[in-house]
């Protein structure tokens, strides 16, 4: 099973996290984070079919006014 980080900080994550590590850290589905990818609300990475978001986009997401 793979670990899940912590929502404790967003220091202590990897630099690029996949869709369910985002989902563990907001504490959402993740059909949620796709809805956001796709509103481009939260900008990714694509590999491939494969979304990855970058530690710096989900602080800026976090950060932001209408997510606080």
């Amino acid at each position: 099973m793979r670990s899940q980080p912590e929502a404790s900080s967003l220091d202590s994550l990897p630099d690029v996290l996949r869709v369910d590590e985002v989902a563990a850290f907001l504490r959402c589905d993740r059909s949620t984070v796709y809805e956001l990818v796709h509103r481009g609300e939260l900008p990714v990475i694509r590999l491939g079919r494969a979304f990855r978001v970058s530690r710096d986009a989900l602080a800026r997401f976090v950060s932001a006014p209408d997510h606080a």
